[in-house]
């Protein structure tokens, strides 16, 4: 049933790609401007669709966003955003202004 519905979407493997590639780079440049510590392989060809930054209060700073309504994980001193294809831009601007006003 969800390869039937996916192929009725037209989510192919490579539109799915496409809008994890967009999606993951919008939360590389957020980064970018909020100073923080990526540990995810900023190359395309390299990162899959979770982008991890390090930092010693992981868990600390994901129980803050869940608390705000965004959505993480934390595993040890990485903390991980997972946009999903229907996660909105403004969803990832609204995460990174969370960690921005977080780590303030």
């Amino acid at each position: 049933w969800s390869f039937r519905f996916l192929k009725e979407q037209g989510l192919s493997p490579k539109a799915l790609r496409a809008q994890s590639l967009l999606a993951t780079q919008m939360l590389l440049d957020g980064f970018h401007t909020i100073d923080v510590a990526v540990a995810t392989p900023k190359e395309a060809k390299q990162r899959a669709a979770f982008i991890a930054v390090r930092h010693p209060e992981a868990r600390r700073l994901q129980e803050a966003q869940l608390d705000r309504h965004v959505y993480t994980d934390a595993r040890d001193d990485l903390l991980r955003f997972g946009p999903a294809p229907y996660t909105l831009s403004q969803e990832i601007d609204r995460a990174l202004h969370t960690l921005g006003k977080l780590l303030g």
